[in-house]
């Protein structure tokens, strides 16, 4: 990469930072629960994929959120789920966030009726007793209120003590009670990151995750989670973000599927990309994205 100048707002390089409240937050639930909209809505950007598909948060994402009365460290974690063989390797990974927590926000969404991997998640959480569980109750404002009632009583029947919040993530509702109630267990210690850090993630995995939600949100059921995103090249220059990346598929007849007919598939997803992009690079005058679809190595 070259001339990528003022591109990354990760880590900052004080040596002291101020004395404020602080608390880590682990964010779990079920896949599509709304847990990345969640955070987005939280820090004001596109952090984590948001896509109609399940699974799309392949890792631990970090977000940091900060105002005056303090500062909230939240892992956006892969949605918990018991499908298969990759999934159970993804749900480790967000069991493991939970022992590093000093909190859980567990995302419920209020159109799911109780499954197995419901019960599972429950499980755990109610075994769980060195921190607070708090139950989110999402997209409360599209549903009826007694579906909302029957996943209230879901919760209180398998997690007594979680304290329960009706939200809409995408709507921005309920969000201020809950960092309410994180800054009131919240302990003052110094500063995790500097005021102006929103992640701590590598830029160039930023970018890749921008490009491959993209993927996934129009490819939808065709190819939804085997498509991975390689950044060859990025590059800054007076105003102009110029990324040059490849679409990996497992096999050569899936490259049809992501270039599409006449090329129309990978238009589509380039420019949903880019949209995104625009929300990592805010003040970009044009973000000149190349595309390019391959067979993966094996």
């Amino acid at each position: 990469m070259s001339n990528n100048k003022d591109m990354n707002n990760s880590n900052g390089t004080s040596n002291q930072r101020p004395i404020v409240k602080c608390i880590d937050v682990a964010l779990v639930g079920r896949p599509s629960a709304g847990k990345s909209t969640f955070i987005n809505t939280l820090l004001g950007t596109e952090l984590s994929i948001v896509a109609s598909t399940p699974q799309t948060t392949q890792k631990v994402i970090r977000g940091i959120y900060t105002e005056d009365r303090g500062q909230i460290v939240i892992l956006d974690t892969p949605g918990v789920s018991s499908f298969d063989k990759r999934t159970k390797e993804i749900s480790r990974e967000s069991l493991r966030s939970l022992k590093a927590s000093e909190a859980i926000l567990f995302i419920v969404d209020a159109f799911d009726d109780e499954k197995s991997e419901a019960e599972r998640l429950t499980s755990i959480l109610s075994e769980i007793n060195d921190k607070p569980v708090y139950t989110l109750i999402n997209k409360c404002d599209s549903v009826s209120r007694d579906k909302v009632e029957k996943r209230k009583n879901y919760i209180k029947s398998h997690l007594p003590e979680s304290k329960i919040f009706e939200i809409s993530a995408l709507k921005d509702e309920g969000i201020d009670d809950v960092l309410i109630e994180l800054f009131k267990i919240a302990e003052e210690r110094e500063m995790l990151f500097d005021e102006d850090t929103w992640t701590d993630e590598p830029l160039e995995d930023r970018v890749s995750e921008a490009i491959r939600g993209a993927a996934i949100q129009n490819l939808k059921n065709e190819l939804p989670h085997i498509v991975s995103i390689r950044i060859e090249d990025m590059e800054y220059n007076d105003g102009v973000v110029w990324i040059r990346a490849f679409i990996g598929v497992d096999r050569e007849s899936q490259k049809g599927i992501v270039i599409g007919k006449k090329g129309a598939m990978i238009a589509l997803i380039k420019k949903d990309a880019q949209r995104r992009l625009k929300k990592i690079f805010p003040d970009a005058k044009k973000i000149d994205l190349n595309l390019t679809v391959r067979v993966k190595s094996k």
